[in-house]
């Protein structure tokens, strides 16, 4: 233990009750700014959303190298209102690019003042995403219809496989990542091929929670409001910066995320997966003893351990799991570890 937090599972207790009753975002055209979003309290909790989520994935190679996931009814119980301050601690993917935004709204229909959860794997040109909330399905169809969708396949499509709408900027902002759609009471899907649209909505074939590395990492780091799920391979040090890796054992899947809990800050969490789990339980050995003296590159010379309080590093099965208390306004520090590469210290990738 570093810091004095008590252990994971302990943690677990500092979840909110995710929850909320969504208010609908308008649909149709101008610039006026979204509407207030409110909550109202549910009874349960969801004590693994990042493991819910990723049984909706498709387990296609091209979708296993990222996933991002978001708790929007979580963060709407934290904040009562999806605005700037919560989404700082969000990563949303491209089928969603500027979705809190008007224009967005004009073009699909339907804002994130729908939205209750969201997951979306891979990268443009091979991505699927999977929006969860509550859709008034005609009148989307009909408004994307309007904006060159036609009925294809049982999908709403657009263009050829992968192609980029560059008719509106909101198009160009979501890549391909909405070329196939499939708009359900629950849920809506996008895609960026049939083929991933379809698979998608099958209901069968086997999903990114049936993979033993993922479900370690969303064992380990559950719950959390937003997530990033990546390829070892794919941390990497900021270009040009010499990093000394402190890990000694090489990991296949990253997991940053966090818990947020508004005005109340929230929890901070690294998972990062090994072959076995007494390969997790060395590193994270190593790892803690390395943990307070590693440095951030930017700015120079501040430590890891600044980001927040109460570190703590324990092995969670596959996983090793490093936690932190993170104050409010700090809760897109998840992300910012990613974008930045400082990551990397922790991670050594599998050949």
């Amino acid at each position: 233990m570093i810091v004095g937090l008590a252990p994971r599972r302990a943690a677990a207790g500092l979840a909110v009750a995710l929850a909320g009753l969504l208010v609908a975002a308008g649909c149709g055209g101008g610039e006026a700014a979204p509407p207030t979003v409110t909550a109202s309290p549910v009874a349960a909790p969801r004590a693994t959303p990042l493991g819910d989520a990723l049984a909706l994935v498709p387990d296609v190679p091209a979708l296993r190298r990222q996933v991002l996931f978001g708790d929007l009814r979580g963060l709407r119980h934290a904040y009562g209102e999806i605005g700037e301050v919560a989404l700082a601690g969000v990563w949303l993917p491209d089928a969603l690019a500027a979705a809190d935004r008007a224009p967005w709204r004009t073009v699909y229909g339907a804002g994130l003042g729908r939205v209750e959860s969201f997951v979306s794997a891979g990268f443009h040109p091979a991505e699927v995403a999977v929006a969860v909330g509550r859709f008034p399905q005609a009148t989307l169809e009909r408004l994307l219809a309007r904006r060159g969708f036609a009925r294809r396949n049982g999908l709403l499509a657009r263009g050829a496989d992968g192609s980029l709408d560059a008719s509106t900027p909101t198009g160009r902002v979501v890549l391909s990542a909405l070329d196939r759609v499939a708009i359900e009471p629950g849920r809506i899907v996008g895609a960026s091929t049939t083929r991933f649209a379809r698979r998608a909505l099958a209901s069968d074939g086997r999903r990114l929670a049936d993979r033993a590395d993922f479900a370690a990492a969303a064992r380990a780091i559950d719950p959390v409001t937003a997530a990033v799920v990546l390829d070892a391979s794919l941390v990497r040090p900021p270009s040009g910066v010499p990093v000394r890796v402190v890990a000694t054992r090489p990991a296949s899947l990253v997991a940053a995320g966090v818990l947020d809990r508004g005005e109340d800050g929230g929890v901070l969490e690294l998972a990062i997966v090994y072959e076995n789990e007494v390969a997790a339980e060395e590193e994270a050995g190593v790892l803690e003893q390395a943990l307070p003296t590693l440095e951030l590159t930017a700015p120079a010379g501040r430590r890891l351990v600044e980001l927040g309080s109460d570190w703590a590093v324990e092995a969670v099965g596959r996983a090793v799991l490093v936690t932190a208390r993170v104050a409010p306004g700090d809760h897109g520090a998840w992300r910012s570890l990613v974008e930045s590469g400082d990551l990397a210290v922790l991670i050594r990738p599998g050949a």
